[in-house]
């Protein structure tokens, strides 16, 4: 049966880097806004689906992008009536929810500054188009992300940053990303569906520690800011998509171009350069 909005989905484990799930938590006792502020694809979402999976409400989702206005969280009247916008859907919620802001910084700003009363001591959204105002209950949560690494969520001024407690989620150390990267890879199973060119058998020692420190070397680069000149490193969410390339299969170097040189840039000599970074490896 397919799930509906709202409800918590299942999936990878969160494993902590450090005290953030303490945090998460204490967060949600003491009503308080959280947000989340690290790099992509490093576990941000991941930590909040674990966060309400635990807690036992609902995860209510708002992927954010420069087209993302206030209607889409309050709502909007239409022709045939009024439509609720994510936030307020999360708000009707009478046993709780937590509502999450994902990227925070791509959204305009009347979007960013509309949730301003729900991250103060007033917890209420102003519904004027509605006629209505909605006050968030005692397990209900904010929760918001963003990468400060991308230009365009810059946006976040203090004013805004100031409202939420934050907290700075970097890249795994070597050994925890080894472990989140296993646990992404379960049993390999079978893989069959439909037909292929090609039968590839399932890899079952996949180089999951050299893959991390690929992507350590990767990030280092990007940091660096030297010739290859990366805008960012890849995250762990790639790493572990490379690792189940191999796992299927395909050859490392292939699954490497694809998984995890590829997604980070189009330029023909960086990619080559990060191709010779792996080679060294692999």
């Amino acid at each position: 049966m397919a799930k509906k909005e709202g409800q918590v989905r299942e999936g990878i484990p969160y494993i902590p880097q450090s005290n953030e799930l303490d945090v998460s938590y204490a967060c949600y006792r003491l009503q308080l806004p959280l947000m989340l502020r690290g790099p992509t694809g490093i576990g941000k979402t991941t930590l909040v689906s674990h966060l309400a999976n635990e807690l036992g409400v609902p995860l209510v989702s708002e992927p954010c992008n420069e087209d993302t206005v206030a209607a889409d969280l309050i709502g909007r009247n239409l022709p045939s009536g009024w439509v609720d916008g994510s936030a307020t859907r999360s708000l009707r919620h009478e046993d709780g929810a937590i509502y999450y802001l994902d990227e925070l910084g791509e959204a305009r700003e009347d979007a960013i500054v509309v949730m301003h009363s729900l991250t103060d001591d007033r917890r209420e959204l102003d519904v004027s188009a509605h006629d209505e105002t909605l006050r968030a209950n005692d397990k209900w949560m904010l929760v918001a992300s963003y990468n400060p690494f991308y230009r365009i969520q810059g946006k976040i001024k203090p004013s805004t940053a100031q409202r939420f407690i934050t907290l700075d989620i970097g890249y795994p150390n070597e050994d925890v990303e080894a472990s989140i990267v296993n646990a992404h890879l379960g049993n390999a199973g079978d893989f069959s569906r439909g037909t292929s060119r090609i039968e590839y058998k399932p890899n079952e020692k996949v180089p999951i520690k050299e893959l991390v420190h690929l992507a350590n070397d990767y990030r280092r680069v990007a940091e660096s800011g030297d010739s290859l000149t990366l805008r960012e490193g890849p995250g762990t969410r790639l790493v572990a998509r490379t690792a189940r390339l191999i796992q299927y299969g395909l050859p490392e170097m292939l699954a490497i171009e694809a998984g995890m040189i590829n997604p980070l840039t189009y330029d023909p000599e960086q990619k080559q350069a990060m191709k010779d970074i792996a080679e060294k490896l692999f």
